[in-house]
């Protein structure tokens, strides 16, 4: 009989270690795959893509040097004010828009004039943008248009991944 109760409680021993080396393999193993998200979730996400700020002619101001980097940034912050002010007169024309669908009875004519206004704003304001960037290539020497164009084909291939 005593070698029953010996054994008896040796297997309860052996159960215990082994509850225990469970629970420590069941923490290290969560605990390597949050470090593991962590990274993946990290290079997944960013995978070299720039601050929103550092895109388009004022993102490759960066790259060029004294008074050329900074004519392109002055140019790029005016540029900014004018697109800005189009921003808002969409927005309001939209907010305008979303109220003449909230009105009882229904205008179907005042809302497609509301929505043909917001499309003619949002192309004057295309027009306007392109108008600006042609300036700024105007501007840009033979060398700083290919080093733009290389630059921009950098830049967008990393937004496609």
């Amino acid at each position: 009989m005593s070698d029953q109760g010996s054994s008896g409680s040796g297997s309860a021993q052996q159960a215990g270690r082994r509850g225990w080396l469970w629970w420590a393999f069941v923490v290290s193993l969560s605990l390597n795959l949050l470090v593991a998200g962590f990274f993946i979730g990290a290079k997944i996400s960013h995978h070299g893509w720039r601050p929103w700020k550092d895109h388009g002619v004022s993102g490759f101001a960066h790259r060029l040097e004294g008074e050329r980097q900074q004519l392109f940034r002055e140019l790029a912050q005016s540029y900014k004010e004018h697109w800005r002010s189009f921003r808002r007169d969409i927005r309001n024309r939209q907010v305008e828009a979303v109220q003449l669908l909230k009105a009882d009875p229904f205008d179907r004519e005042k809302f497609v004039s509301a929505l043909n206004e917001i499309l003619a704003e949002r192309v004057t304001a295309r027009r306007s943008l392109s108008e600006q960037f042609l300036t700024m290539i105007d501007k840009m020497t033979p060398e700083e248009r290919r080093a733009y164009a290389e630059w921009y084909e950098e830049w967008r291939g990393s937004r496609k991944r």
